[in-house]
Protein backbone atom coordinates (compact mmCIF):
# COMPACT_ATOMS: atom_id res chain seq x y z
CA UNK A 1 0.00 0.00 0.00
CA UNK A 2 1.20 3.34 -0.71
CA UNK A 3 2.13 6.24 2.53
CA UNK A 4 -0.59 8.86 3.17
CA UNK A 5 0.48 12.36 1.56
CA UNK A 6 -0.04 15.21 3.36
CA UNK A 7 -3.63 15.73 1.75
CA UNK A 8 -5.45 12.03 1.65
CA UNK A 9 -8.74 11.11 -0.11
CA UNK A 10 -10.53 7.99 -0.03
CA UNK A 11 -11.65 6.49 -3.36
CA UNK A 12 -13.70 8.08 -5.82
CA UNK A 13 -18.09 7.21 -5.75
CA UNK A 14 -18.83 6.41 -9.35
CA UNK A 15 -22.50 4.42 -8.39
CA UNK A 16 -24.13 3.59 -5.70
CA UNK A 17 -22.06 6.04 -3.50
CA UNK A 18 -22.17 4.85 0.25
CA UNK A 19 -21.28 6.97 3.58
CA UNK A 20 -17.74 8.19 3.18
CA UNK A 21 -15.27 8.97 5.49
CA UNK A 22 -14.01 12.91 5.12
CA UNK A 23 -11.24 14.15 3.19
CA UNK A 24 -7.89 14.98 4.95
CA UNK A 25 -6.09 18.99 4.34
CA UNK A 26 -3.26 19.82 5.44
CA UNK A 27 -1.76 23.90 5.88
CA UNK A 28 1.48 24.42 5.78
CA UNK A 29 3.47 27.19 7.70
CA UNK A 30 6.29 29.80 6.63
CA UNK A 31 9.25 30.86 8.95
CA UNK A 32 8.80 34.60 9.73
CA UNK A 33 11.06 36.42 8.02
CA UNK A 34 14.70 37.75 9.61
CA UNK A 35 15.43 41.17 9.24
CA UNK A 36 18.09 42.75 11.48
CA UNK A 37 18.94 45.89 11.75
CA UNK A 38 22.40 47.11 12.40
CA UNK A 39 22.61 50.01 15.25
CA UNK A 40 24.54 52.81 14.97
CA UNK A 41 27.89 53.48 15.96
CA UNK A 42 29.46 56.84 17.60
CA UNK A 43 33.12 57.76 17.65
CA UNK A 44 34.17 57.65 21.40
CA UNK A 45 36.90 60.73 21.43
CA UNK A 46 33.62 62.94 19.46
CA UNK A 47 30.60 62.46 20.81
CA UNK A 48 27.76 62.82 18.78
CA UNK A 49 24.18 63.90 19.30
CA UNK A 50 21.34 61.63 17.31
CA UNK A 51 20.03 62.97 14.77
CA UNK A 52 16.62 65.41 15.29
CA UNK A 53 13.47 63.87 13.64
CA UNK A 54 11.17 66.82 14.96
CA UNK A 55 8.48 67.91 12.78
CA UNK A 56 8.12 71.52 12.28
CA UNK A 57 5.37 72.29 14.43
CA UNK A 58 7.61 70.80 17.73
CA UNK A 59 6.45 68.00 18.14
CA UNK A 60 8.46 64.72 19.42
CA UNK A 61 8.63 61.82 17.57
CA UNK A 62 10.80 58.51 17.02
CA UNK A 63 11.45 57.16 14.08
CA UNK A 64 10.31 54.10 12.16
CA UNK A 65 13.44 52.47 12.58
CA UNK A 66 13.67 53.32 16.62
CA UNK A 67 10.18 51.62 16.30
CA UNK A 68 10.82 48.40 14.80
CA UNK A 69 14.05 48.03 15.90
CA UNK A 70 14.08 44.06 17.76
CA UNK A 71 16.38 42.12 19.66
CA UNK A 72 17.58 40.21 17.13
CA UNK A 73 20.36 38.28 19.39
CA UNK A 74 17.29 37.17 21.69
CA UNK A 75 15.55 35.55 19.04
CA UNK A 76 18.50 33.89 17.66
CA UNK A 77 19.07 31.89 20.70
CA UNK A 78 15.99 30.65 21.51
CA UNK A 79 15.52 26.57 20.21
CA UNK A 80 13.48 24.95 18.40
CA UNK A 81 11.46 24.02 21.53
CA UNK A 82 11.03 27.15 23.30
CA UNK A 83 9.60 28.70 20.55
CA UNK A 84 7.03 25.90 20.44
CA UNK A 85 6.25 26.36 23.79
CA UNK A 86 5.91 30.28 23.37
CA UNK A 87 2.94 29.20 20.35
CA UNK A 88 1.24 26.23 22.45
CA UNK A 89 1.21 28.85 25.49
CA UNK A 90 -0.56 31.65 22.93
CA UNK A 91 -3.21 29.67 21.73
CA UNK A 92 -4.16 28.22 25.72
CA UNK A 93 -4.18 32.15 25.86
CA UNK A 94 -6.41 32.66 22.69
CA UNK A 95 -8.47 29.18 22.57
CA UNK A 96 -9.62 30.07 18.82
CA UNK A 97 -5.76 29.28 18.00
CA UNK A 98 -4.79 26.49 15.75
CA UNK A 99 -0.93 25.58 15.61
CA UNK A 100 0.25 25.39 12.24
CA UNK A 101 2.58 22.67 12.54
CA UNK A 102 5.22 21.18 9.74
CA UNK A 103 4.82 18.20 7.60
CA UNK A 104 7.30 16.20 9.64
CA UNK A 105 5.51 16.42 12.69
CA UNK A 106 2.28 14.81 11.10
CA UNK A 107 4.14 12.41 9.29
CA UNK A 108 5.59 11.86 13.26
CA UNK A 109 2.41 11.92 14.25
CA UNK A 110 1.26 8.93 11.58
CA UNK A 111 3.56 7.21 12.86
CA UNK A 112 2.99 7.04 16.48
CA UNK A 113 -0.18 7.07 16.26
CA UNK A 114 -0.73 3.28 14.77
CA UNK A 115 1.68 2.43 17.86
CA UNK A 116 0.36 4.23 20.84
CA UNK A 117 -3.84 4.36 20.53
CA UNK A 118 -4.54 0.80 20.94
CA UNK A 119 -7.34 0.78 18.44
CA UNK A 120 -5.15 2.25 15.79
CA UNK A 121 -2.37 -1.08 16.78
CA UNK A 122 -5.30 -3.33 16.63
CA UNK A 123 -6.24 -2.90 13.43
CA UNK A 124 -2.64 -2.34 12.09
CA UNK A 125 -1.85 -5.93 13.52
CA UNK A 126 -4.70 -7.26 12.05
CA UNK A 127 -4.36 -5.72 9.14
CA UNK A 128 -0.35 -5.38 8.28
CA UNK A 129 -0.98 -4.22 4.77
CA UNK A 130 -3.48 -0.76 5.86
CA UNK A 131 -2.05 2.41 5.72
CA UNK A 132 -3.06 5.18 7.77
CA UNK A 133 -3.13 8.91 7.69
CA UNK A 134 -4.39 11.81 9.93
CA UNK A 135 -7.31 14.51 8.57
CA UNK A 136 -7.58 18.07 9.10
CA UNK A 137 -4.49 17.50 11.29
CA UNK A 138 -3.96 21.45 11.99
CA UNK A 139 -7.57 21.68 12.72
CA UNK A 140 -8.46 25.02 10.41
CA UNK A 141 -11.17 23.24 8.38
CA UNK A 142 -12.41 20.84 10.71
CA UNK A 143 -11.73 18.37 14.04
CA UNK A 144 -8.16 16.11 13.22
CA UNK A 145 -9.33 12.61 12.50
CA UNK A 146 -7.80 9.45 12.24
CA UNK A 147 -7.71 7.20 9.64
CA UNK A 148 -7.02 3.27 8.49
CA UNK A 149 -7.76 1.89 5.35
CA UNK A 150 -7.18 -1.89 4.01
CA UNK A 151 -8.31 -3.65 0.59
CA UNK A 152 -9.35 -6.96 1.75
CA UNK A 153 -9.34 -9.68 -1.04
CA UNK A 154 -9.15 -7.10 -4.13
CA UNK A 155 -12.66 -6.37 -4.01
CA UNK A 156 -13.57 -5.23 -0.36
CA UNK A 157 -12.75 -1.47 1.39
CA UNK A 158 -12.51 -1.61 5.20
CA UNK A 159 -12.07 1.51 6.75
CA UNK A 160 -11.64 2.96 9.89
CA UNK A 161 -11.99 6.81 11.57
CA UNK A 162 -12.55 8.86 14.97
CA UNK A 163 -11.23 11.88 16.35
CA UNK A 164 -7.98 12.73 17.57
CA UNK A 165 -6.60 14.93 20.08
CA UNK A 166 -2.36 15.54 20.36
CA UNK A 167 0.00 16.38 22.68
CA UNK A 168 1.41 19.92 23.40
CA UNK A 169 4.26 18.97 20.16
CA UNK A 170 2.00 17.58 17.98
CA UNK A 171 3.36 14.60 17.14
CA UNK A 172 1.38 11.82 19.30
CA UNK A 173 -2.26 11.95 19.31
CA UNK A 174 -5.19 10.02 21.26
CA UNK A 175 -8.46 9.03 20.35
CA UNK A 176 -10.82 11.04 21.11
CA UNK A 177 -14.14 10.06 20.01
CA UNK A 178 -15.60 6.79 19.26
CA UNK A 179 -14.33 4.49 16.15
CA UNK A 180 -16.55 4.07 13.26
CA UNK A 181 -16.09 1.23 10.94
CA UNK A 182 -17.00 0.81 6.98
CA UNK A 183 -16.90 -1.66 4.49
CA UNK A 184 -17.87 -1.80 1.18
CA UNK A 185 -17.71 -4.38 -1.68
CA UNK A 186 -16.34 -2.65 -5.37
CA UNK A 187 -18.37 -3.87 -7.95
CA UNK A 188 -16.06 -2.23 -10.64
CA UNK A 189 -12.89 -0.17 -11.45
CA UNK A 190 -12.89 1.77 -14.60
CA UNK A 191 -10.00 4.30 -15.44
CA UNK A 192 -10.25 8.50 -15.82
CA UNK A 193 -8.41 10.13 -18.26
CA UNK A 194 -4.88 11.70 -16.24
CA UNK A 195 -4.49 8.24 -14.32
CA UNK A 196 -7.66 8.35 -12.00
CA UNK A 197 -10.47 5.62 -11.16
CA UNK A 198 -14.18 5.65 -10.82
CA UNK A 199 -15.15 3.12 -8.29
CA UNK A 200 -18.87 1.62 -8.29
CA UNK A 201 -20.02 -0.27 -5.24
CA UNK A 202 -22.64 -2.88 -4.69
CA UNK A 203 -25.60 -2.41 -2.03
CA UNK A 204 -23.30 -5.09 0.30
CA UNK A 205 -21.66 -2.59 2.69
CA UNK A 206 -21.83 -2.49 6.51
CA UNK A 207 -21.30 0.32 8.62
CA UNK A 208 -20.37 -0.80 12.39
CA UNK A 209 -19.12 -0.19 15.68
CA UNK A 210 -16.28 -0.66 18.15
CA UNK A 211 -18.68 -4.12 19.35
CA UNK A 212 -18.35 -5.62 16.04
CA UNK A 213 -14.97 -4.83 14.99
CA UNK A 214 -14.07 -7.10 18.24
CA UNK A 215 -15.42 -9.79 16.79
CA UNK A 216 -13.31 -9.04 13.81
CA UNK A 217 -10.28 -8.44 14.90
CA UNK A 218 -10.87 -12.07 17.26
CA UNK A 219 -11.20 -13.83 14.05
CA UNK A 220 -7.92 -12.60 12.55
CA UNK A 221 -9.50 -10.39 10.17
CA UNK A 222 -12.68 -12.56 8.31
CA UNK A 223 -15.58 -10.45 7.74
CA UNK A 224 -17.52 -13.21 7.57
CA UNK A 225 -17.58 -12.90 11.03
CA UNK A 226 -19.26 -9.52 10.81
CA UNK A 227 -22.04 -11.87 9.14
CA UNK A 228 -21.13 -10.34 5.55
CA UNK A 229 -21.40 -12.45 2.58
CA UNK A 230 -17.88 -12.33 1.14
CA UNK A 231 -16.50 -13.53 -2.22
CA UNK A 232 -13.15 -14.72 -2.00
CA UNK A 233 -11.71 -15.53 -5.46
CA UNK A 234 -13.55 -12.95 -7.66
CA UNK A 235 -10.79 -9.87 -7.80
CA UNK A 236 -12.00 -6.75 -8.93
CA UNK A 237 -9.29 -5.40 -12.40
CA UNK A 238 -7.93 -2.55 -11.34
CA UNK A 239 -8.44 -2.60 -7.25
CA UNK A 240 -5.03 -2.16 -6.27
CA UNK A 241 -3.68 0.66 -8.17
CA UNK A 242 -7.19 2.24 -7.95
CA UNK A 243 -6.52 2.02 -3.83
CA UNK A 244 -2.74 3.38 -4.00
CA UNK A 245 -4.53 6.23 -5.99
CA UNK A 246 -7.06 6.73 -3.54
Amino acid sequence: MAAASDQSSTLALAKNPPATLPTPSSNHRSPLPHNPDRVPTRNASTPQALPSHRPPNGSSRRSLRDVLRINTVSIRSMSRAALRFLVFALCIVHPGCHVSSSIADKEAAERNGSISMPIAKEFADVFPNAFHWIGYYNGTKGDPRWNSQVGVHDRYVLSMEFEIEFDPTRTTPTRKGPPKFLLLEVSEIDETIGGGASVGYTQNQIAFGIDEWSRLRDSGGDLSALGFEVIRDQPIVGFEKALQNR
